[in-house]
């Protein structure tokens, strides 16, 4: 009831200044729309009235159930179009404001906002203290009315040039406002000009429009992967050293620098298996089109032998590669069997074809820490000014399975189905407003916003566990000044919640029953103890150890070994790596926004992990347990 009533109220509000011949851009479309939810209000009230069954009839309770959220789900979607005409409505009066002046009545509406804000006050005064201290809004509320009052300045300025080609640039007889605007609207309106102009500008849209390549072209992301490309596969790439022309500058590329998913196998030369995580932003729930506002996207693992996404989804690469454009080979996704229920959702239900991408763009996408979805805290605000800035490191991939060759999507609401419209005819422009609008919509659409991994699992064990596996060393090397070990604790939480897998970190009386090596004892402690604590002295925090062990307890039985190493100083560093702490105190905990290492930066943190690890990974003696001998499968007692 209080939807309709202030859909009620926006219609007398609306009539009322129809009647007093003002502001007619708004008025006319909260008067149409706010009036045409009330009368869809009246008759979807009647028709439930009419079709609900009578007490005592088989099935009444879950029919009522079925008609009022019906109803319900109805009801929304009227109101989300009457905000998006109350909106366009406001940006329109804005931008006629900017080119015409401001009414004479222009003092009420500031008298009314006064009076407003006057009533407002006191009210947030009491919602931003708590025990009478203030409290600290989320940045993601903050970012959301900064991105609002920017974007209604720019759409309000933009909106000034279909006011001036409408007007034909006479705006001398309108600026007084009188007569009523409906007479000044048929007297002034050049109609025959705004109908090319709208044509041509239409065309014009339509034909960017199609240029599907433009939306991850025009972001960040191809700057990004170009330069990890050159600066990591191109340093192995020995044509660079024999090329004729001599040595070919980092700078510049060369064709021979990539190297095709489906010849990248370092596995088959004793190298590891390379798994590849990225998220797959989704805010509106595929199956349900329902708001996700948890993690708000899913993992995606890209791998030589197929693909997962989620928990239960997977597909394998076919064995025979098909040739394709620019004679690459072509993956294949095939659908493993599985025992799904007929109608269940699927997001591989039969093999497709997708987007081809080399080993250098799927590790860029992995990288994309920031960008217009960021898995769990993707926010509205966030996603405006991402938008706005152009900061986009995210890339619209492909994935070959159409929509419609899935079972179990739910039926499109209103606002679902006008997005796939937009996207149909004007896609470049439908998944950039996506983008801005934070609306990703996971694997249900042919193309899949995909992200860094870190936006769902930043230590990129989840696919570990998956796989249970009996060993696993993680560095822990996220942005962590306060070492509130975030990331682990997210971990742990997912591990539990998803595979049913217990993470328990081993205290010193744990160690001790596992018969940790003596040599490793300065290095490996219990989790507190990689926590720098302050020093006698006023010397600088330092850790006890370099890393922690824990006991991971797999669903069903088995059991597994997780040695989380942090970056942390003990005091037994090289001279360099203490000097550099010293003049750079959030070593080696600084801000992973820091793209641009210089020589001392780059050496210290190399020559730390290098420290680290030989202390780490050194072999214990006989009997004894040790990360290096659990490696090579010499086992002592556990």
């Amino acid at each position: 009831m209080l939807r309709v009533g202030v859909v009620a109220l926006a219609v007398l509000v609306a009539g009322w200044f129809i009647r007093q011949g003002m502001v007619l851009a708004i008025a006319w479309p909260v008067a149409i729309t706010a009036g045409a939810t009330l009368v869809a209000y009246v008759l979807g009230w009647a028709w439930v009235a009419l079709r609900q069954p009578r007490a005592g009839e088989a099935g009444a309770g879950g029919d009522v159930q079925a008609l009022r959220a019906g109803f319900t789900q109805w009801l929304t979607q009227a109101l989300v179009v009457f905000g998006v005409f109350v909106a366009l409505g406001a940006v329109d009066m804005v931008g006629m404001l900017l080119l015409l002046g401001p009414p004479v009545r222009i003092p009420t509406v500031y008298a009314a906002v006064a009076a407003i804000a006057g009533a407002v006050r006191p009210l947030l005064q009491r919602f931003l203290q708590q025990n009478g201290k203030p409290v600290r809004l989320p940045y993601a509320l903050v970012a959301g009315a900064v991105a609002f009052l920017l974007l209604f300045a720019i759409l309000g300025v933009l909106a000034t040039v279909p006011h001036y080609l409408a007007w034909a640039g006479r705006l001398d007889d309108v600026r007084t406002w009188d007569p009523p605007w409906p007479v000044v609207l048929a007297r002034q309106l050049d109609l025959t000009r705004l109908v090319w102009v709208t044509a041509g500008l239409g065309l014009l849209a339509w034909a960017m429009g199609r240029m599907l390549i433009f939306v991850n072209r025009s972001s960040l992301y191809a700057v990004y992967e170009a330069r990890l490309r050159r600066a990591y596969l191109g340093a192995s790439n020995p044509k660079r050293l024999g090329d004729e022309r001599g040595p070919i500058p980092l700078a510049e590329s060369h064709p021979d620098d990539g190297i095709a998913l489906a010849q990248y196998h370092p596995e088959e030369l004793g190298g590891p298996v390379h798994l590849i995580n990225v998220t797959v932003n989704e805010t509106i729930d595929g199956r349900s089109q329902v708001e996700q506002r948890d993690r708000k996207g899913v993992s995606l693992a890209i791998g030589p032998g197929g693909v997962s996404v989620g928990l239960r989804h997977h597909a394998v690469w076919d064995a025979a590669a098909k040739a394709g454009l620019w004679t690459r080979a072509v993956h294949w996704m095939m659908a493993p069997v599985a025992r799904s229920r007929p109608g269940r959702f699927r997001v591989f239900p039969t093999a497709a074809v997708p987007e081809q991408l080399g080993v250098s763009e799927w590790v860029a996408i992995s990288g994309a820490a920031f960008s217009t979805g960021l898995g769990a805290r993707t926010s509205f605000g966030l996603s405006v000014l991402a938008g706005l800035a152009n900061v986009r490191l995210g890339y619209w991939w492909n994935s070959g399975i159409a929509p419609q060759d899935r079972a179990g999507r739910s039926r499109r609401s209103i606002t679902t189905w006008l997005g796939f419209t937009l996207r149909h005819v004007l896609p470049v422009q439908g998944f950039l407003l996506d983008e801005w609008l934070a609306r990703f919509h996971g694997v249900a659409l042919e193309q899949w916003y995909l992200t860094d991994g870190g936006h769902f699992e930043n230590t990129a064990v989840y696919e570990l566990i998956r796989r249970r596996l009996p060993f696993m060393v993680v560095c822990d090397c996220g942005a962590d000044p306060e070492y509130g070990f975030e990331d682990l604790g997210n971990l742990v939480r997912k591990a539990r919640v998803d595979y049913g897998a217990e993470i328990r970190f081993l205290d010193r009386a744990g160690l001790d029953d596992l018969k940790l090596a003596a040599e490793l004892r300065p290095t490996i402690g219990p989790l507190e103890g990689v926590s720098p604590r302050s020093a006698a002295g006023g010397a600088s925090p330092r850790s006890s150890a370099h890393a922690a062990l824990a006991e991971v307890q797999y669903a069903g039985g088995g059991r597994g070994w997780l040695l989380l190493v942090k970056p942390s100083l003990t005091g037994d560093e090289p001279v360099d790596v203490a000097q550099y702490q010293a003049d750079h105190p959030r070593f080696p905990q600084e801000t992973t926004l820091d793209q641009f290492f210089d020589e001392a930066q780059w050496e210290s943190y190399r020559c730390l992990g290098e420290h680290i690890g030989s202390q780490v990974f050194q072999r214990g003696g006989a009997g004894t347990w040790s990360p290096a001998g659990e490696m090579v499968g010499e086992v002592g007692q556990a």
